[in-house]
């Protein structure tokens, strides 16, 4: 084993040290250069009796993490907070009242045109001609007129409220992202999408619906996030989601009766203006219940905790 070269005492008293910057880390060498004014004893030298053991640095290891300093404990992700919902929620409460609104008068005014088309029928059952009264042609026309109005409001406030409806639906998704809900299903794509791709439509807003509704829930009632799955869904979703299928297609339906088959004859349009009626009465249905959902989800997501269960969610994800 080498021995370790002795420091030197120059001409002017000051001590000579070995330059080589290897040495002092050689492990063979038994000797660790600590001062560069002294030299360093020998590492494995006994100390002296009674003399007090030198303090130990806190960057000073053993073995191989020699120097390293000790690693802090590592802090939690702060989570961001949900963007409130409240504005929007009104905006598309508001658009799906007045639609549910412009549909009773439609429900009414078509339930008005079967009653006169039934009235109609029994006058050229009765009249030889097959003529109308003045009284019937005129009141024919002002339901006429008025079913025009009515359709032109009622597209109008359709696009109205899909607009704030779909804006208010990705916010209320995003704010379970932002929550860092673990496993969600839906992306943000699909969450507005799936209202337009051909039968992916008929589904997946109800799918998506279901998981905002379950997550929303979760942590609007201060439960962890990453329980979110065990949390139950709500009937009104499959509610609101059936009566606003069954009214489109009850209303493409009259649509397809009157104008893709010609409906001539009163009968054919009585049987028209039911599914009309139809269409438009479940359309009020929906429109009411999707009302109550986005106030229930709007209301669970503005009243969640800060600091509930996401972390301890985030955790275990």
């Amino acid at each position: 084993m080498p021995q370790p070269r002795k420091a030197r005492v120059g001409a002017s008293g000051s001590i000579d040290r070995p330059t080589c910057d290897s040495y002092r880390h050689r492990p063979e060498a038994g000797v660790r250069m600590t001062n560069a004014d002294e030299p360093s004893l020998p590492t494995d030298a006994p100390a002296p009796e009674g003399a007090h053991p030198a303090p130990r640095r806190e960057d000073e290891g053993v073995g191989p993490a020699r120097g390293r300093r000790p690693t802090e404990p590592r802090r939690p992700r702060r989570v961001r907070p949900m963007l409130p919902l409240g504005g929007r929620g009104k905006v598309a409460v508001a658009l799906l009242a007045a639609c549910a609104v412009v549909a009773l008068i439609s429900a009414w005014s078509a339930w008005d045109l079967t009653g006169l088309l039934e009235e109609v029928s029994a006058s050229e059952a009765a009249a030889d001609d097959g003529g109308l009264p003045a009284s019937t042609v005129s009141r024919l026309q002002v339901i006429e007129a008025r079913e025009s109005m009515l359709w032109k409001m009622s597209l109008a406030l359709l696009v109205g409220t899909a607009i704030a409806f779909l804006v208010w639906f990705s916010r209320a998704h995003a704010n379970l992202v932002t929550r860092r809900l673990p496993h969600l299903q839906h992306t943000a794509g699909w969450v507005i999408a799936g209202f337009f791709v051909p039968v992916v439509s008929l589904f997946q807003p109800c799918l998506v619906m279901n998981e905002v509704w379950r997550g929303s829930a979760t942590l609007g009632r201060g439960g962890p996030a990453v329980a979110w799955r065990s949390t139950a869904t709500s009937p009104w979703v499959l509610v609101w989601w059936l009566g606003w299928t069954a009214s489109r297609i009850a209303g493409l339906a009259a649509a397809r009766m009157v104008d893709g088959y010609g409906a001539r004859s009163s009968s054919s349009l009585r049987t028209a203006m039911s599914f009309e009626l139809a269409s438009h009465v479940l359309e009020v249905v929906a429109a009411i219940v999707a009302s109550w959902l986005v106030l229930k989800i709007s209301g669970f997501q503005d009243r969640a905790p800060a600091d509930d269960g996401e972390a301890l969610g985030e955790v275990f994800a």
